[in-house]
Formats: structure tokens, sequence, C-alpha cells
């Protein structure tokens, strides 16, 4: 994964936004095999 702010984003927020795209992934996976 890219990687440009990496120096400026703690640890705890790195981890959120990590469990927010697989969230996000998951959704979207599960919305697409309903349709």
């Amino acid at each position: 994964m890219f990687c440009r702010n990496c120096c400026g984003i703690s640890g705890t927020a790195y981890l959120l936004l990590m469990l927010m795209y697989q969230f996000a992934i998951r959704v979207a996976l599960e919305l697409r095999d309903l349709i």
C-alpha cells in the first residue's frame, strides 16, 4: 500500500483507517451479492 503521510499519522489512526477500509470492502461485496 502507498504510505505517503505515515510519519504524520499515528498508529491508532492508521489501524482505524485499515478497519474502515476492510469494512467498506465487506459491505460492498455483500451488496453486490444481494443485487
